[in-house]
């Protein structure tokens, strides 16, 4: 057993809260097949690391107390529940298509792709590759075919904005969050999303042959393909939400104590 199923298991075993149609047995399989579950423990990661930014505390000098405190937050229980809740709510038909694609070996390329890529990463791989070889535009309408697919402009666009308005939740009186910020903000940011896709996605799928996107464009079709990423934007959203009011607690602590 690897240490993320370990990670995992314990994690779930000791969650409390109702799974929705897959069993614990079925998100542990996916947590070692597919993407999803591993990319939120490592946003959460990130998220950890960046609060000490947030807060202006150096790791450094703080105190043990105040560091496990932020650790807590960062990995707060109820927002990795409520992820995991929406990723449950796949049914047992879109579950196993999502495995079985993850099984074949264009499935296993596509989910160690995921592996080690962030956007800044993805951003500067791309503007090397400009100043080579350019991608065919064959192949970039595939990539983009894909995309459309999956509905990831939309889906990523909606949780941007989302966030926006989960956050205005808690500081209604930030102009940042005034309705015509928001408002403008979801104007620009879905042509922002778009050209970013395009991009990042030239890059991420560089490697794989017409032959291959093609299968991935199958799956994209599929009703896993697209309920995969579907549930995990909507678990980022409900993952976020809990993280700023069922671990509002821990926040504040955090803050009293500096």
């Amino acid at each position: 057993m690897n240490i993320i199923k370990k990670i995992l298991m314990t994690m779930i075993i000791l969650s409390s809260f109702s799974f929705g149609n897959l069993s614990k047995g079925q998100l542990l399989e996916l947590a070692e097949m597919s993407w999803g579950i591993r990319e939120f423990k490592l946003y959460q990661h990130k998220r950890y690391n960046h609060l000490f930014t947030v807060f202006h505390i150096d790791r450094n000098t703080t105190s043990l107390e105040k560091i496990e405190e932020i650790k807590k937050y960062a990995y707060c229980t109820e927002s990795f529940n409520a992820f995991l809740y929406e990723i449950s709510e796949l049914t047992n038909e879109e579950y196993a298509e999502i495995i079985s694609f993850y099984q074949t070996d264009i499935g296993k390329k596509l989910n160690q792709a995921y592996i080690g890529f962030h956007p800044k990463i993805l951003n500067k791989i791309y503007k090397k590759s400009q100043k080579k070889k350019k991608i065919s535009k064959e192949k970039t309408l595939l990539i983009m075919l894909i995309f459309k697919e999956l509905n990831l402009i939309n889906l990523q666009s909606y949780y941007e904005v989302d966030r926006l308005m989960t956050e205005k939740l808690v500081d209604k009186k930030n102009p940042k969050y005034s309705d015509e910020s928001i408002i403008k903000y979801a104007d620009n940011i879905r042509s922002i999303v778009k050209k970013n896709i395009k991009e990042y996605g030239i890059v991420f799928f560089r490697n794989f042959t017409m032959d291959e996107l093609k299968e991935v464009l199958k799956y994209a079709k599929s009703k896993g393909g697209k309920r995969e990423l579907d549930v995990f934007y909507r678990g980022l959203k409900e993952a976020y939400f809990h993280q700023l009011y069922s671990c509002e607690k821990l926040n504040f602590n955090i803050t009293s104590k500096k």
